[in-house]
């Protein structure tokens, strides 16, 4: 049963002309609409260009990067928006034209990403061809366009190499400071009892270290370095990168002012450290306490070698305490001797003996000899962080004394009540043992000795005989240049990470700061464009610009309605099969006809005929009498 017609407002009744191009004013403005957004990303591609090398900090590289957020997304859009809207304005152009079905529906069904490749696979790749591989590349600058927009965007670090000027305490010709031979004691050697003891009982994470507890570079003993046996003279000697293992000079560092916050600085300095040597070391017991000390108090007797032998004449000073002693003797001769020495001399060298209680009531006695290693350290730092990673016998240190002198020699000294050696093993002990008051009570020296590693632990297991003589030199010398260190930095222990090392004039009587020159590199992270990424960007911006400037012009040229491809345009041409609908109105728009026909319902299904085929599958109008389209059947066949 067919429905009769029925008028439907706003459909034209007399004959019409399809609107063109040139007459839809909106389709225009929208196509120079579009063109705008991607004149944009030529505006950031051109602004991530000439800020290339910029630091990655400054206000306009942050603006980049926070636009390039939004560009993974945003391109994409803008792509299928007007990419999509070619195509389909290309098909449209050519289906006026003239056009094989093949590629009108290879056009219309790629209108996105998604349904070119899912044309392609329904097609069965059977009729793939340069369009639809063109297709496919084109359709591939969408992804790829939007990432290009963020993966562009990149930072490399810059480095600047400028010339430094550093300033170091100087150990090299360092002398006993004037301010502890002529000042008041007491207040003076707070200090350097303060770092002394902090740095002996500070935890190993610190006395391994390339740094002290303050920040100053602690100098490696050369000569206990893994590659020092096989290097030659003058040759730099590498620090391992490990820390164990390493033994420093002292656990107080050099301080070194001017060392820059930021930047990796590289210099050299030229230090000096005491070295011990102990070839006499052995177990005393009660019978040689009293015989060595009446030996050692008559100076015109010499001792037996069963006992412990000073080779130099005895002039015997040093300091006691309730473990026992630190004794050192130097005749005047070689004392003169090592005073006039020169580089290439061999004088004496300095005679120290020890001797303390161990704690199974036996006593540990050993005879030293003491000389100074003139080394050169290389320093690297990263900002404040330094430590030494080069070290090598200095080829440039004084050649006015030998290797045998050392800093307790007086050799600018006036008499005095309290000459440099006593004075320093006086106060060195003072600073450990003020607490002690049992006789034969071991103190923090011989407990660092015995455990160098702990920081706390059982005064009452102290052996250092089993120690051995050449750890128990290298672990007193290090005691001494710690000692000698915290003397003679004073103050300058602590200053930290100054931009120059402020001394007391009062307390040396000479300058203790040296001079030397490096080089500080600054590493800035700069904004650098990845150049794949911006051609990538480029290529993307230029094809979707050329796209939307093509889809513009192809507008102008297209003459027939508007299809909008979806129901509206399957009536077209089939409005036999929908008799409520007016036969007329070819020409109007999909958009008119679209909205004019929204009430009506429609149905793909069959549509039977007078033909002797019977009838066929197509679209057509439902109404409540199920109209001229009836329902397919299950299992019915179609021609």
């Amino acid at each position: 049963m067919e429905s009769s017609y029925k008028r439907i407002a706003g459909w034209p009744e007399n004959l019409v002309a399809p609107k063109s191009g040139k007459t839809r004013p909106m389709q225009i403005l929208t196509n120079i609409v579009l063109l705008l957004p991607i004149l944009l990303f030529f505006i950031y591609a051109d602004l991530i260009r000439r800020n290339d090398h910029m630091p990655k900090d400054s206000p306009r590289v942050r603006e980049l990067v926070e636009a390039s957020r939004y560009g993974p997304t945003v391109f994409p859009i803008l792509f299928t928006l007007v990419v999509g809207g070619s195509l389909r304005s290309l098909a449209f152009y050519r289906l006026q034209a003239g056009e094989r079905i093949g590629f009108l529906d290879l056009l219309f069904g790629s209108t996105t990403l998604g349904s070119a490749i899912e044309t392609l696979f329904e097609r069965r790749f059977g009729y793939f061809d340069i369009s639809s591989l063109g297709l496919l590349v084109l359709w591939a600058l969408s992804p790829l366009g939007g990432q290009a927009t963020l993966r562009v965007i990149g930072y490399d670090d810059f480095h600047t190499i400028m010339p430094l000027d550093i300033s170091y305490v100087d150990y090299t010709q360092s002398t006993f400071p004037f301010g502890l031979e002529a000042g008041d004691l007491g207040p003076l050697a707070i200090a350097p009892a303060s770092a002394f003891v902090s740095s002996l009982s500070c935890p190993l994470s610190f006395q391994t270290a390339k740094s002290d507890l303050w920040g100053n570079v602690k100098v490696p003993v050369l000569e206990a370095l893994p590659d020092y046996s096989s290097a030659r003279a003058g040759d730099w000697v590498d620090v391992p990168t490990d820390p164990t293992g390493i033994w420093y000079a002292s656990f107080i560092g050099v301080p070194i002012a001017n060392i820059p916050r930021a930047g990796q600085a590289q210099f050299q300095a030229e230090v000096a450290y005491w070295e011990l040597e102990c070839p006499s070391f052995r177990t005393g017991t009660y019978q040689d306490i009293d015989y060595t000390m009446s030996e050692l108090r008559n100076q015109n007797v010499s001792i037996p070698l069963d006992a412990v032998v000073l080779v130099d004449t005895p002039d015997l000073q040093g300091a006691a305490s309730t473990w026992g002693w630190i004794l050192s003797n130097s005749s005047a001769e070689s004392l003169n001797q090592r005073c006039r020495s020169n580089s290439t001399s061999n004088p004496p060298r300095r005679q120290l003996m020890y001797w303390s209680w161990n704690t199974d009531s036996t006593f540990t006695v050993t005879n030293c000899t003491m000389g100074t290693s003139y080394v050169e350290i290389s320093v690297g730092c990263d900002g404040w962080s330094c430590g030494v990673d080069r070290v090598r016998r200095s080829l440039q240190h004084p050649t006015i004394h030998s290797t045998a002198s050392t800093s307790l020699d007086p050799c600018d000294e006036l008499p005095d009540p309290w000459p440099t050696v006593p004075q320093f093993f006086n106060l060195m002990l003072k600073a450990v043992d003020n607490q002690l008051g049992r006789s034969t009570q071991t103190g923090l020296l011989q407990f660092f000795m015995q455990h160098p590693n702990r920081t706390q632990g059982d005064f009452q297991d102290i052996q250092l005989t089993n120690l051995g003589n050449e750890t128990f030199a290298q672990r007193f010398s290090v005691l001494l240049n710690t000692y000698w260190v915290a003397i003679y930095n004073y103050n300058l222990t602590s200053s930290g990470h100054a931009n120059s090392l402020v001394f007391d004039n009062l307390y040396y009587d000479k300058s203790p700061i040296a001079n030397s020159t490096g080089t500080t590199t600054l590493s800035e992270g700069r904004f650098v464009f990845n150049r794949v990424w911006y051609a990538v960007l480029i290529i993307s911006s230029s094809t979707l610009f050329f796209t939307a400037l093509g889809k513009l012009v192809l507008d102008l040229h297209i003459l027939i309605p508007e299809l909008q491809m979806n129901a509206s345009t399957l009536l077209r041409g089939n409005m036999a099969y929908c008799p409520s609908a007016p036969n007329d109105g070819s020409a109007m728009d999909d958009g008119d006809r679209s909205r004019l026909l929204r009430y009506h319902r429609v149905r793909f299904g069959y549509r039977p005929t007078t033909s002797e085929y019977g009838g066929e599958l197509g679209i057509g109008e439902l109404d409540e009498e199920e109209g001229p389209v009836v329902k397919i059947a299950k299992g019915q066949k179609y021609y």
